[in-house]
């Protein structure tokens, strides 16, 4: 069987006379380009999940939104209880480690988170001043000697100093004592106590011939003390801060304010401290060396330039200040945070006049004479409550607890 022989031109004349279907390629075409878009489409939702859970699981978008200036709540629900006691005289508040304590003509007691009763111990001074540390509380006789520690278990220790006490501050297991002094101004005198023998000593008293001390503060490393007093200049007040070594009692630096005397001071580091009163906010820095080229002394905040007067502060653990300032608007309180460098980080405004200030860690408690307020360290409210009756006291005393006196009864408030 003989087969045909094709030439060059019968196969391109075969090639020129085959029919293409436009309409099919086009649908060919478009199909490749939809399947090349859902999968980029695909490939793209895959990237911003992971990116998404990235973003919160981090918590990056906190810092996106604290970038946009915008406030979130962290709202919880808290849990109240009323503490069922009977109290006698005036009453001051505090407490520790999920345990509240009052101290009145009975004594001081001490309560659990539930509100419930757990020990009194015997305790009484004429004026008390009242402060905590992380693991007591310490009550002071303002003009006699006394001093009490307790911690959550109840009694801790008792000292009596030789002259009457003027203030006092402590860290950890050292206590400042500012003290008369005969033929001196004031002094002031460190105590350490061991926790292992129970014994109290006294490491060294720093007598003071021409300031008069009013308050102090011991450093996070418990390497230096700050001391915030006054003297006369041409028959005019001025403040007077001294910085000493624990170590041996020796002052290493002194840093004069005119016209401003500081009642409040506190370390936000080992070598920085905050000094306030009313009108005025410093951030003083004084190293613990030869050298004082990093030594700085600086207004932060004034009533002149600030409308308003500052009611009360506390310094957070992460070293920042946050302050109270009333007087800006009616019925209306403003809260100023500074950081540790003493720039202004936060600002806000909250209802009601504030009377009142605490802190436990990184989260603060602001409170007026119907309401307690809790927020953490970026200003975001944790939770709000109205008391019913009038506030004069709150504390925070645990993690996530807090204690309030009102005229009428006592508050037990946890919340998670």
């Amino acid at each position: 069987m003989r087969g045909r022989k094709y030439t060059l031109s019968d196969t391109k004349e075969k090639r020129n006379t085959k029919v293409i279907n436009e309409k099919i390629m086009e649908d060919k075409r478009s199909s490749v380009k939809n399947k090349k878009r859902r999968l980029i489409i695909a490939g793209a939702a895959v990237v911003a999940t992971i990116l998404i859970i990235v973003f919160f699981a981090t918590g990056a978008y906190e810092s996106f939104l604290d970038l946009l200036g915008i406030q979130r709540d962290v709202s919880v629900v808290p849990t109240i209880t009323e503490v069922s006691a009977e109290f006698k005289g005036d009453v001051y508040l505090s407490g520790i480690s999920d345990v509240s304590m009052t101290y009145d003509e009975q004594g001081v007691t001490g309560y659990d988170k539930s509100g419930k009763w757990i020990w009194n111990e015997a305790c009484s001074v004429k004026k008390p001043m009242i402060l905590k540390s992380e693991n007591y509380v310490l009550i002071a006789e303002l003009g006699g000697t006394a001093i009490y520690a307790f911690n959550k278990d109840g009694a801790y220790w008792k000292y009596g100093v030789d002259n009457n006490i003027i203030s006092v501050f402590c860290r950890d297991n050292y206590v400042g004592v500012i003290h008369e002094e005969s033929e001196y101004l004031s002094a002031v005198t460190l105590l350490q106590y061991d926790a292992e023998s129970k014994v109290i000593r006294e490491k060294f008293t720093r007598k003071i011939s021409n300031h008069y001390m009013i308050t102090g503060a011991i450093s996070l490393d418990c390497k230096q003390i700050v001391l915030s007093g006054m003297y006369s200049e041409a028959g005019k007040p001025c403040g007077i801060m001294s910085f000493i070594k624990v170590s041996d009692g020796e002052t290493f630096a002194n840093e004069v304010i005119e016209d401003n005397v500081y009642v409040k001071v506190g370390y936000s580091d080992n070598d920085t401290v905050f000094a306030l009163n009313s009108d005025s906010v410093y951030i003083i820095t004084k190293e613990l060396s030869v050298s004082s080229a990093n030594d700085k002394c600086e207004e932060k905040w004034n009533r002149n330039k600030n409308k308003g007067y500052i009611v009360d502060a506390e310094l957070l653990a992460e070293g920042s200040l946050v302050t109270s300032v009333v007087g800006n608007s009616p019925e209306k309180s403003t809260i100023r945070k500074f950081d540790k460098d003493g720039n202004e980080s936060l600002s806000f405004e909250i209802d009601g006049n504030v009377i009142g200030m605490d802190s436990k860690n990184n989260n603060f408690l602001v409170y007026t004479n119907t309401h307690v307020f809790m927020y953490n360290s970026k200003g975001q409210l944790i939770f709000s409550q109205e008391a019913g009756y009038e506030i004069v006291a709150a504390v925070c005393y645990g993690e996530k607890s807090i204690a309030i006196y009102t005229k009428e009864k006592m508050l037990s408030i946890s919340y998670e």
